[in-house]
């Protein structure tokens, strides 16, 4: 199964973690100053690792592989970019509700798979204060999205790969 290119991308950061305290990781910065497009010493909000972050991954590493992201710290703003999609598809990027269905906060990752008990695999930004691979429940689920210009892959849980989980769901994006 081929992957697109910026899930191949992102797999590239796997494991780097925020520093705790005043510090920051210099890789982890040097990967978010993406986030608006450009790498320049700037990005989008604050200018630290210790804050939510998981949008601005993702913005950086589409940005990174020259497709237009929102260039937003929200994740909810990527409900409504690029394409709607059906269903989960390995590389789309995914949107999930986070403390309320109804309510301002997000999530939001790259769909990396599935596991045995049918949570979405996702590779996200600030994911345990890191960038990994975790389960997420397919209920908190706002969309799945794929990139304006592309052509549309074939969806459904079906078509992901089964990834090795122990069905615990995160609960740790903030």
């Amino acid at each position: 199964m081929t992957e697109p290119t910026w899930l191949t991308r992102a797999r590239n950061f796997i494991g780097i973690a925020e520093i705790p305290g005043v510090k920051n990781s210099p890789e982890l910065m040097r990967v978010l100053d993406w986030a608006d497009g450009w790498q320049d010493g700037k990005t989008i909000g604050a200018q630290n690792d210790d804050e939510a972050y998981c949008a601005k991954g993702v913005c950086a590493i589409l940005e990174m592989c020259g497709i237009r992201s929102t260039r937003s710290p929200a994740a909810r703003s990527f409900a409504k970019w690029g394409q709607e999609l059906d269903g989960p598809a390995l590389g789309a990027v995914v949107v999930f509700w986070r403390k309320s269905i109804e309510g301002p906060f997000g999530h939001v990752g790259f769909v990396a798979g599935r596991d045995a008990v049918g949570n979405v695999m996702c590779l996200g930004f600030n994911q345990g204060d890191s960038i990994k691979i975790s389960a997420f429940s397919p209920h908190r689920v706002l969309s799945f999205r794929w990139p304006d210009g592309q052509l549309k892959p074939k969806t459904g849980f079906a078509t992901l790969p089964l990834l090795k989980s122990d069905g615990t769901v995160s609960t740790n994006e903030a």
